[in-house]
């Protein structure tokens, strides 16, 4: 779709690749992976999820539930569980899913590159790199 400015030239117009509510299903569904992820090894209970993720009791039950805001976990939340050092490997992985699904714009939202800019992904600790911290 486009359409003709007032000096003659076309500007393009683009429909995003999906609708706010299926943006908003991604994002909810992607958020429960990170709850599936933790509790597949073996980190059940609302305490114990919320210490591995380095987050509050109540910012981890929002997130563990998938029912998030709209616009999604925080750059803030974000960098303390990429942080933990023994964030369990598959959590960190969906994690590093969701920063690059987001940063694609498959959640929507207009700052993308300032949320990409902000996102510290720490280098793995060599307990990480050997696999012993799994």
């Amino acid at each position: 779709m486009s359409a003709e400015c007032a000096d003659g030239s076309l500007q393009v117009k683009v429909r995003p690749k999906f609708s706010v509510s299926e943006m908003k299903a991604r994002q909810a569904a992607k958020l429960r992976e990170i709850r599936e992820a933790l509790v597949a090894d073996g980190v059940v209970g609302l305490n114990k999820q919320a210490a591995a993720l380095g987050l509050s009791r109540s910012t981890a039950w929002t997130i563990v539930t998938g029912i998030h805001k709209g616009s999604g976990l925080s750059v803030r939340s974000i960098n303390r569980m990429l942080a933990m050092p023994l964030l369990p490997p598959t959590v960190r992985s969906t994690i590093m899913d969701y920063i690059k699904e987001k940063t694609a714009g498959n959640y929507g939202g207009a700052r993308l590159r300032k949320f990409a800019s902000r996102v510290v992904v720490p280098s793995p600790s060599p307990l990480e790199r050997s696999g012993v911290a799994s």
